[in-house]
């Protein structure tokens, strides 16, 4: 059985919250931090090809 499913028969629904907040937030971050390097890239890429 994996933790969460144990979590979630003992009753312990703040600490299952806990954790997927936790792991949402992380994802949250990894998402927006991609989208800054694409952002990033573009701007990057535009101004190499407006020099060539």
């Amino acid at each position: 059985m994996s933790a969460l499913r144990l979590l979630a028969e003992d009753g312990s629904e703040e600490i299952l919250r806990e954790l997927l907040f936790d792991r949402l937030a992380k994802i949250g971050i990894v998402i927006v931090g991609l989208l800054l390097l694409g952002v990033g890239m573009a701007l990057i890429w535009r101004r190499v090809s407006r020099r060539g």
